[in-house]
């Protein structure tokens, strides 16, 4: 067993450089068929049974500050969505038809 060993935590992101260089978040541990499903950062999903991951030199990370991993979101595409607010437009919608009403605060 290797020493700096971690163990798994739904939630907590890892990696292992012997499988892959690429970062992964335990999303789901099964003790009773002792595996472990990972998701990778890019979304795709696996599984690593508990002696792989005992056995192997896997580190806990910080969890990534990008968010677009799994959403396939093209880096430039993400400056517009960090300022701009987005409001649909649909000028058929019964709720523009209804007018307000100034409550009366005279009585």
């Amino acid at each position: 067993m290797v020493q700096n060993y971690y163990e798994p935590t739904i939630g907590h992101w890892y990696r292992n450089r012997e499988l892959s260089d690429d970062i992964f978040e335990v999303v789901a541990i099964d003790n009773d068929e002792k595996l472990i499903e990972i998701q990778y950062f890019d979304g795709q999903i696996g599984e690593l049974d508990l002696d792989t991951w005992k056995e192997s030199r896997t580190i806990e990370v910080a969890e990534p500050e990008d968010w677009s991993g799994a959403y396939e979101v093209p880096k430039e595409d993400l400056s517009e969505y960090k300022t701009e607010v987005i409001h649909p437009e649909n000028k058929n919608n019964p709720i523009n038809t209804i007018e307000s009403e100034e409550p009366d605060l005279e009585d």
